[in-house]
């Protein structure tokens, strides 16, 4: 539709990503593509639905160096250590665009676990809950929080009416965030090609 993104679809063993098996699955992927296509390494984004956000949120937060932003969806709680505790220390800055669903029974959009990763990823990112800016528009419900700069750091959306599945829409608004961003090789800060208000 835009043109601007190769996308890359990888599937894991048996359909489950797993932190354990598959830790350095996504290094290993960019790698070999390396060989066979030139694109810009400085922007590369991760994204997955449900399990695949899971995945999403463990490998932003343990391998923060390979993505200049990631976006999960509808990911469950399967454990507290969906994202790696000790990322807001390691320095690595990564915006984050969350969606979620507001009737979905597999991984609810609100309660304390929600609340639990909203808080660290405003802490791994210098972003306060006071700078958030609620946002609705249609079926989106977003609350996007800005940094001391006023660059929007963190998304969290919740789609209404929606159960554990996602529309193209989300795709969209999820890229239209996520481009904004790129991170320059060895750098544990992003850049912002955006305009910040």
């Amino acid at each position: 539709e835009t043109k601007e993104f190769m996308v890359v679809t990888p599937d894991s063993a048996g359909n489950i990503w797993t932190i354990d098996r598959d830790y350095d699955a996504l290094e290993a992927i960019l790698n070999e593509l390396s060989e066979h296509y030139t694109f810009d390494h400085s922007r590369v984004y991760v994204t997955g639905f449900s399990n695949g956000a899971v995945f999403t949120a463990q490998q932003a937060t343990t391998h923060p160096a390979l993505f200049a932003a990631a976006s999960p969806w509808n990911g469950p709680f399967i454990d507290r250590f969906v994202y790696e505790p000790g990322f807001p220390e390691s320095g690595y800055k990564t915006p984050f665009y969350v969606c979620a669903g507001d009737s979905d029974d597999k991984a609810p959009a609100t309660g304390p676990e929600r609340e639990a990763e909203i808080d660290l990823l405003l802490k791994a990112n210098d972003c306060a809950r006071e700078n958030g800016e609620h946002i609705a528009k249609g079926r989106f419900d977003t609350t996007v929080y800005r940094n001391r700069e006023g660059v929007p750091m963190v998304a969290y959306t919740v789609m209404k009416n929606m159960p554990h599945g996602s529309i193209v829409e989300q795709s969209r608004a999820a890229w239209d965030f996520m481009k904004q961003f790129r991170r320059p090789e060895g750098e544990r800060e992003v850049q912002y090609e955006g305009n910040a208000v």
